[in-house]
């Protein structure tokens, strides 16, 4: 559950409602930060960077696309935007916009590999050993409890205390780093 930071309590009745700061008395959820003081948990920290995988692939993908449609446009994809008066061709310009947006996701994705590279730093600082698997069975490779349990030779009520004490773990790391 993501709590204020400044009083850590979340008070609400159910997972459905938002749950209220009783401090600030602002709203806390995973969309708002609240008081200012929001606390970003472990857990929503490593499944969003688990999911920087399938999204750097996604990206890669979709900036060689563009920057195919560029090169089939004019036979090369130059580095240079195309010249031209303001109202030039459209091939010009869709070859300037696929450059951009290949570009923008070129930015955005050496951004979630910074990020991604950072919470795998944090996994390693885990002091258990069974817990950093636990932690890159389930974030990294996306894998179910059932199996991760299977994997481990642990029931699945071991490897969840497992993955709770090295979600302390983590959450520790964040707040000394300041992670929010």
């Amino acid at each position: 559950m993501n709590t204020c930071r400044s009083c850590r309590f979340a008070a609400g009745a159910t997972s459905r409602q938002k749950r209220i700061c009783r401090q600030s008395g602002a709203t806390v959820d995973a969309e708002s930060r609240a008081c200012g003081a929001y606390a970003l948990s472990a857990r929503a920290y490593l499944e969003r960077i688990g999911n920087a995988t399938r999204r750097l692939e996604d990206m890669s993908y979709r900036a060689q696309r563009y920057r195919e449609m560029a090169r089939r446009a004019t036979g090369s994809m130059e580095a240079a935007r195309t010249s031209g008066t303001d109202g030039g061709s459209k091939v010009a310009g869709n070859m300037d916009r696929c450059i951009d947006l290949a570009a923008d996701i070129d930015r955005k994705a050496a951004e979630l590999r910074r990020q991604y590279d950072a919470a795998c730093a944090m996994i390693e600082q885990v002091q258990d050993a069974d817990g950093r698997e636990v932690l890159e069975l389930r974030y990294l490779r996306g894998m179910r409890w059932e199996d991760i349990g299977r994997r481990m030779h642990y029931n699945e009520r071991q490897v969840r205390r497992m993955h709770k004490r090295a979600l302390l773990d983590v959450q520790r790391q964040m707040d000394a780093q300041g992670i929010r």
